[in-house]
């Protein structure tokens, strides 16, 4: 081999790992933005399904037929 054709070879391998290590970075990237917007959802989920436990039925409330809103904003604001 000759001096030019080893240089192009180690040029080419060093250009192949820098493009192999963007792709791996943007991959990560992608990946973290993926898992986030997945534990967002599933946040959300549980945040809907604790406040709608904690509530009760509304023709079980006070307010509905004695006309009081005794504990309405502290049982519907979480």
């Amino acid at each position: 081999m000759t001096d030019e054709s080893i240089v192009l070879v180690w040029y080419m391998m060093s250009r192949r790992s820098r493009e192999e290590a963007a792709y791996q970075k943007s991959f990560r990237r992608r990946l973290r933005r993926e898992i986030r917007r997945y534990e967002w959802n599933r946040m959300v989920r549980m945040r809907y399904y604790i406040t709608l436990d904690c509530l009760k039925d509304s023709e079980m409330e006070s307010w509905v037929d004695r006309g009081t809103d005794k504990n309405f904003l502290t049982m519907t604001s979480l």
